[in-house]
């Protein structure tokens, strides 16, 4: 197909869409004028955000299967290991445990599998660490953490060292929690971390840089107001940053 023709489809195409939707009337006139720029924006600034916040259809499904049958998803996971032992299977029941708030169990699935060849796996490190301290075994997760470190420090590291923050905090070594928050402050993906530093900064007295990063946070959520994926994942800390300007917290 020449580059033209594949061109003038996608621009036909994104302009039904844009009308379909309802979507302002600017964002026509920009698939018209610039075709190629202007297709590209409206995918990437509104169609796949949508495509994003449309799975939380069936993730909606799912709540209502668990609420149903709340043991459904552990029974499938029990009957997979039974048939297979796999460390996939091992891993795919400690995500159905996790998920039904069943910690401790899926702790002892997860150390299992940290065995021979997969005795340094990031990825079960890194799960085991967040079943550790969902748990509240905060040391078991601090230790986990480390071990991750020390074997693969690249490895997820942002999320790595945002539960660091979140051990040291429970635990009361707020410095160093604050120190940890900091250090991801501007690459952190979403507003999470922005928020617990600015919650934990607000704790310790630091009211004003507390609240100025609080307002960094609800600027960002004006900037992306059209954005649903945005708008939805994001929601816990924008609420929690409105009481902490609010003083509410």
């Amino acid at each position: 197909m020449p580059y033209a023709t594949l061109v003038l489809l996608v621009q036909v195409l994104c302009a039904a869409h844009c009308i379909r939707s309802g979507r302002e009337q600017k964002w026509i006139w920009l698939i018209l004028i610039f075709p190629g720029v202007g297709c590209l924006l409206y995918l990437f600034l509104e169609v796949l955000p949508d495509a994003r916040a449309s799975r939380s259809v069936s993730q909606a499904g799912s709540k209502v299967v668990r609420m149903v049958d709340p043991g459904r998803e552990i029974r499938k996971a029990r009957e997979q290991l039974e048939i297979a032992d796999s460390l996939r299977n091992r891993r795919n029941l400690a995500a159905a445990y996790i998920q039904e708030g069943l910690f401790a169990e899926a702790v002892d699935i997860l150390e299992t599998c940290l065995s021979g060849l997969y005795a340094d796996d990031p990825f079960l490190l890194m799960e085991l660490s967040f079943a550790l301290f969902f748990k509240g075994d905060l040391a078991g997760a601090g230790k986990s953490l480390e071990r991750l470190a020390a074997v693969n420090p690249g490895f997820e590291k942002n999320e790595r060292t945002l539960l660091t923050a979140r051990v040291l905090e429970e635990t009361g070594r707020l410095d160093e929690a604050l120190e940890h928050y900091a250090s991801i402050l501007k690459v952190y993906p979403g507003e999470e971390a922005r928020c617990r530093y600015a919650m934990l900064l607000n704790r310790t007295g630091r009211e004003e840089e507390a609240r100025k990063l609080f307002n960094e946070i609800l600027v960002s959520a004006r900037q992306f107001r059209r954005h649903k994926f945005y708008r939805k994942s994001q929601k816990p800390w924008i609420e929690l940053a409105k009481k902490g300007l609010a003083g509410t917290l």
